[in-house]
């Protein structure tokens, strides 16, 4: 009688608190994702660890990225091969976040993407003071650089801000 109870107790809270039942959303290492990628393919690994809701259980590769510094960079440039859409956009925006934090990361993947990378990408529909606070955030981190194999680079994105 006992455990039918304790049976029915859980039940019961499981059912009425369904969150607290529920696993925590865990963010993927990135040795996870990348062996993922060896294993499956980075297509297969785009679409398990990535969408366009970076917040979904699937989409949380995003924060992966945004808190894996030089591997974090080197991984978002692989998985841009395998994406499109939204998620290649999501990906380009990731790396302009990164150029705010660890310029030095991103700067050596001007060359193969383009200026597009310096910055996060903004949106129509984002507030021109945000827009402007993010340009001068980045231009605050390009200007700490000093690596000369860099500055190629450098001026490309200081460029890209100042148009």
């Amino acid at each position: 009688m006992k455990s039918r109870i304790l049976f029915a107790a859980g039940f019961l809270i499981a059912n009425a608190f369904p969150a607290a039942a529920a696993p925590a959303q865990r963010i993927p290492s990135i040795d996870e994702i990348q062996k993922y990628i060896d294993e499956y393919g980075g297509k297969a690994a785009v679409d398990r660890y990535f969408n366009c809701a970076e917040t979904s259980p699937d989409g949380l590769g995003y924060q992966t990225i945004i808190h894996g510094g030089k591997r974090g960079v080197d991984l978002d440039f692989e998985l841009q091969k395998s994406s499109d859409g939204c998620v290649a956009e999501n990906l380009t925006w990731v790396l302009g976040s990164e150029m705010q934090v660890s310029p030095s990361a991103v700067l050596p993947l001007v060359a193969a993407m383009g200026a597009g990378v310096c910055t996060p990408v903004a949106f129509e529909e984002t507030p021109k003071a945000t827009v402007l606070a993010d340009l001068r955030r980045t231009k605050a981190a390009l200007e700490t650089v000093h690596d000369p194999a860099l500055q190629d680079a450098k001026k490309k994105c200081l460029a890209e801000i100042n148009r």
